[in-house]
């Protein structure tokens, strides 16, 4: 495995920029143990094809309402854009924005009005930063956005937290008047259409960050570092094993 070839994802470039809790291991520019578990996520994915990524409702829903943001994107600054598919990288890093333009963007989904009010008084999340920062050197803009936004759930989602709602509930049938009531009371949470476009969309601006960007190639060259380290540490210098052998295809002697 030739991990000098190694591009880190955007979106996971902020665990290179998680400092070592030790003074001692920051003076020696050593990664983070938050680094550390996602190489190793790497590395299994890298050597083996196996990968533990898990899908939940929140990023299904992000999945599935893309183009609907977008959408509200393009109605908001009025211009036509579409959803990005191209994927570029450069000798470090790896990425696809969703919005490519004069200026990049990034929709991102809440699940519910309560996920999403933390966006309109918070500063933008370490991870979006660092993601941004890496779209925008691949792509060599000096700003973009990080939009987040609150769409009706998805019908096939809607269906499924019905469905669970049901089941907890367990009445008989969804005639059930106890269950009426909670199921419109649940859909209200997760449909919007009654609150105003422009109130249910939040957008930070990221501006370009020079000395961010001069840094990931060091960032990226320990990881690789770390890499090839852990390699050798699983390998422990020992040769590959003998080649497997079809035990049907050898005759059977009798033991004395």
């Amino acid at each position: 495995m030739d991990w000098n070839k190694f591009k880190i994802r955007c979106s996971s470039l902020h665990v290179l920029f998680v400092e070592p809790q030790s003074k001692e291991a920051k003076e020696k520019g050593e990664l983070s143990e938050t680094a550390k578990k996602h190489l190793w996520e790497v590395y299994i994915e890298a050597k083996w094809n196996r990968s533990e990524e898990i899908t939940t409702k929140q990023m299904t829903k992000g999945n599935l309402v893309e183009d609907e943001i977008i959408q509200i994107l393009s109605f908001l600054d009025d211009k036509p854009y579409k959803k990005n598919t191209e994927r570029r990288e450069n000798e470090w890093v790896q990425g696809c924005p969703d919005v490519v333009d004069e200026i990049l963007d990034d929709a991102k989904a809440s699940w519910k009005p309560k996920t999403f009010a933390p966006f309109i008084v918070n500063p933008i999340g370490k991870d979006n930063f660092y993601q941004m920062q890496g779209y925008l050197w691949l792509w060599d803009k000096p700003r973009g956005f990080v939009s987040r936004a609150l769409v009706n759930c998805p019908p096939s989602l809607l269906k499924d937290e019905l469905r669970k709602l049901l089941y907890s509930m367990d009445v008989a049938t969804d005639e059930n008047a106890e269950y009426k009531e909670a199921a419109a009371e649940l859909i209200r949470n997760l449909t919007y259409d009654d609150i105003p476009l422009l109130e249910r969309i939040v957008r930070r601006e990221v501006i370009r960050d020079e000395a961010i960007i001069k840094q990931i190639p060091a960032k990226v060259q320990a990881a690789r570092a770390y890499l090839a380290y852990m390699e050798n540490c699983h390998m422990n210098g020992r040769k590959p094993s003998a080649p497997a052998i079809d035990i049907t295809q050898i005759p059977l002697i009798k033991i004395k």
